[in-house]
C-alpha cells in the first residue's frame, strides 16, 4: 500500500511550540512563570520572574490568557517583581511610556493596574514598594482612569478602602474623584467607598489584624468621613448662595 511509504502528517497538540515561534525565549519564559503563578503556584516561580526582570529582551506587556507580567505581579503580591517594575518605570528611559500604558491597562475581568496593585498591596509583607508604584499609576492615570469601575462598579477608590490601601484613598480624594459612587455587593448590597471603609473597618475589628491594620482602616474611614462631609457643605454653599441670586431684586 502506497501511504506507507509517506510519513505520517500530524498537527502538533501541544501549544508551547507556537508561543516559542512568537515570542524570543526570554518572554516565553516569562510567560511560563505567569501560567504558574496563576494557578497558585506562586513561591516556586516568583524568584524567576525576579531574574528574568534584568533580561532586557523580555516583553512584559505579552499575555498569558490576557495577563501581562505587571498585572500577575500586581494581583498576587509578588513584592520583589513589583519593586523591580517600579524601579524601571520610574527611573527607566521608557518609565513614562509604560505608566502611561499600565494606566489603561485592564485584566480579562476588567480590572486596573490600581485596583490589582491594592489587592496585591493587602497580601504583600513589604507594602511600600506597591505604594510607591501605585501612587505613580495615579499620577500617570487622567480622571476617567481613576473614576472606572470594574464589572461589579468597584473604583479605585472602592478597592483602596476595602483593602487598606490608606495613602491610595488620601491621593484618590485629593484627585477629586467621585466619593459617591456605588458599586454592587453580591453579600452586602451596593457601597459607596465611605460604606466600603465601613465594611472593611468592621471585617478588622473582628477578626485577630495587627493594630496598625486597625489603625489603617479607621483612619481611611475618617478621611472619607471628612471628604463626604467637605463635599456636602460645599453643596449646602453653593445652595444657599443659589437662593440668594435668586432673592435679588434688580428693580431695588
Amino acid at each position: 500500500m502506497l501511504y506507507l511509504c509517506f510519513p505520517r502528517l500530524t498537527r502538533p497538540a501541544c501549544p508551547k511550540p507556537v508561543l516559542k515561534i512568537i515570542h524570543n525565549r526570554p518572554t516565553y519564559e516569562m510567560l511560563e512563570c505567569l501560567q504558574h503563578i496563576l494557578k497558585g503556584e506562586k513561591r516556586q516561580w516568583e524568584d524567576k520572574l525576579v531574574k528574568l526582570w534584568l533580561d532586557v529582551d523580555v516583553d512584559w506587556f505579552a499575555t498569558y490568557k490576557g495577563w501581562n507580567g505587571y498585572q500577575v505581579a500586581a494581583f498576587f503580591g509578588c513584592e520583589d517583581v513589583i519593586k523591580e517594575m517600579r524601579t524601571g518605570a520610574e527611573h527607566g528611559s521608557k518609565g513614562k511610556q509604560i505608566l502611561d500604558r499600565l494606566a489603561g491597562c485592564r485584566t480579562p475581568n476588567g480590572m486596573t493596574m490600581l485596583h490589582l496593585l491594592c489587592r496585591g498591596f493587602a497580601k504583600a509583607n513589604e507594602e511600600n514598594e506597591f505604594n510607591k508604584f501605585m501612587l505613580l499609576i495615579i499620577q500617570h492615570s487622567s480622571d476617567s482612569q481613576l473614576e472606572y469601575s470594574d464589572p461589579a462598579g468597584a473604583t479605585p477608590l472602592h478597592t483602596a478602602a476595602l483593602y487598606g490601601a490608606e495613602d491610595v484613598v488620601s491621593k484618590l480624594i485629593s484627585r477629586k474623584v467621585n466619593i459617591k459612587k456605588v458599586y454592587k455587593n453580591k453579600s452586602k448590597g451596593k457601597h459607596t467607598p465611605l460604606e466600603a471603609a465601613r465594611y472593611a473597618l468592621e471585617l478588622v475589628q473582628s477578626q485577630p489584624m495587627s493594630s496598625r491594620s486597625r489603625t489603617r482602616a479607621e483612619n481611611i474611614v475618617k478621611k472619607l468621613e471628612r471628604a463626604e462631609g467637605a463635599e456636602k457643605g460645599g453643596e449646602e454653599v453653593k445652595k444657599d448662595a443659589s437662593d440668594s441670586d435668586s432673592d435679588f431684586d434688580l428693580d431695588d
